[in-house]
């Protein structure tokens, strides 16, 4: 697209009779069609990657033979990129300068506009997109050595000052932005002025929120030892830019918006954990599996993994597994889930380490430990009373007759809750499924629980995060089995 429409530009010179003699300077007819063909190039240019950008403006510079043309078409093309809103752009701009300009194959209009070009130039050519970020050696408050960016991490350089209006603004932002992430950030605050007084103030007021997964490091260099503002072309506040994991500059004069947008462009994507649980379905299916061979599947994907010194791998696979456990039903699948839950990640902090880890896999693992640890086997039935349907032997289950009763006092032997919500279609098995229990165990009684007709007490006492959730116990009232299913 672009090299043709280059072609058409040239075609227009040549039919301008641009290329033999033309006045000097140019009159506002000529400039006026030049003006129109270059706007409709740029345009044409402007989702190219920044390379072919200036390849196909080195080939137009090249077939303008004419000094006057030539010259107003370098020009014009160092005004477009220098006050393009695209990010990389200026890359361009320097490229005009440092291989046209400087070189003398060009003249800009006055020494003046030479001057401002060197000087744009000498500013950004360091940290332009797609280089190795300059490293920088800062000093935090405590007057500590600090070096940025941060080596195989992501890292953001926000420059600022304390009386730029522009800076509390995208601070506004940050704020809002930056407690989202669940991604760990290398975060650098660097105060551009000289107070240091007025930066510990600032400190204190615009930086009091809480940063899960981003470390913020608040620094300075108000004797400019580190050359930062030529580095990071700091010719104003705020200047934010983005360094990728690798050490290389995805991204400059960013505002927060646009480093939300090209932030997960460095980072690798997080892990789906549950996405693939297939194969745990399939060495599980059908039940039946017991609690030590759930058990001895994770010790050996665990041992294979670590084997071949994988450790994501391990991660991986250990965390699709206590998805498939969390969300599978049954009595054994749960006592394998705290049992695993205990060995593979409290067990094994160091593996869970990162912060979108800790947060999708060691706090959900937390709760699951806390809902399996209520009423544990062994331990007598809480002192309750609640409203439910009392079963003695097998006919009709009719939930119209809902009672108060106490827990500890169903006497049955054995005695069994069953907790279920109206609607489950689970939960409506299950209670087809109750009357088998009086076949084999004409002592027995079952307790029909709806948690909507009862207080948050129950929410506290038992686990019902998933419904139907069944128990059974003996004539005293002690839990000899939970998680249990009558189908």
């Amino acid at each position: 697209m672009g090299r043709r429409l280059l072609l058409s530009f040239l075609l227009i010179l040549l039919s301008l009779g641009l290329q033999a003699q033309l006045p000097s300077p140019l009159d506002s007819a000529t400039t006026a069609a030049l003006e129109s063909r270059l706007e409709e190039y740029f345009a044409a240019l402007e989702r190219e990657p920044v390379q072919v950008k200036i390849g196909e403006c080195d080939f137009m510079l090249e077939n303008c033979t004419d000094s006057l043309v030539r010259q107003y078409v370098a020009v014009r093309i160092y005004d477009h990129f220098l006050g393009s809103n695209v990010m990389g752009d200026e890359a361009v701009a320097v490229h005009m300068v440092d291989d046209w300009f400087i070189p003398g194959k060009v003249s800009m209009y006055s020494d003046i506009d030479m001057l401002n070009a060197r000087v744009y130039a000498e500013f950004h050519r360091s940290s332009l997109i797609g280089m190795e970020a300059p490293r920088l050696t800062l000093r935090a408050l405590d007057g500590s050595a600090v070096t940025a960016p941060a080596q195989g991490a992501a890292s953001v350089l926000f420059f600022y000052d304390t009386s730029c209006a522009k800076c509390k603004l995208e601070m506004l932002r940050l704020r809002e932005y930056l407690p989202q992430l669940d991604v760990p950030l290398e975060f650098f605050a660097v105060y551009t002025g000289v107070s240091e007084e007025q930066w510990k103030e600032f400190i204190d007021t615009r930086w009091d929120f809480d940063l899960p997964s981003v470390r913020v490091h608040h620094v300075w260099d108000p004797e400019l030892e580190s050359n930062f503002q030529m580095l990071y072309g700091v010719l104003q506040t705020p200047q934010m830019l983005l360094v990728g994991p690798d050490g290389i500059i995805a991204g400059r004069s960013l505002d927060t918006d646009a480093l939300a947008q090209l932030l997960p462009s460095v980072l690798p994507q997080a892990y789906e954990y549950g996405s693939n649980t297939s194969l745990f379905e399939s060495l599980f299916a059908g039940g039946g599996t017991s609690a030590a061979n759930i058990l001895e599947m994770a010790e050996y994907i665990k041992e294979q993994a670590l084997a071949r010194s994988d450790s994501t791998m391990c991660r991986h696979m250990l965390g699709d597994m206590l998805y498939y456990l969390m969300d599978t039903p049954g009595e054994e699948v749960k006592l394998a889930l705290r049992t695993f839950i205990t060995m593979y990640v409290e067990g094994d902090p160091a593996l869970w380490s990162d912060p979108s880890d800790i947060r999708r896999i060691v706090r959900p693992a937390e709760v699951c430990k806390d809902l399996l640890d209520r009423v544990p086997v062994g331990s007598r039935i809480p002192r309750l009373k609640v409203r439910g349907v009392l079963l003695k032997d097998g006919g009709p289950v009719d939930l119209s007759d809902v009672r108060n009763r106490r827990l500890r006092s169903l006497r049955g032997n054995p005695a069994y809750i069953l907790f279920h919500t109206p609607g489950c279609s689970t939960c409506d098995a299950e209670l087809e499924a109750v009357r088998s229990v009086f076949e084999a165990e004409p002592g027995a009684r079952v307790l029909l629980v709806n948690p909507e007709e009862n207080g948050v007490e129950l929410l506290d006492a038992f686990d019902l995060s998933v419904l139907p959730f069944a128990l059974k116990m003996d004539r005293k009232g002690t839990v000899l089995a939970k998680y249990i299913s009558f189908l």
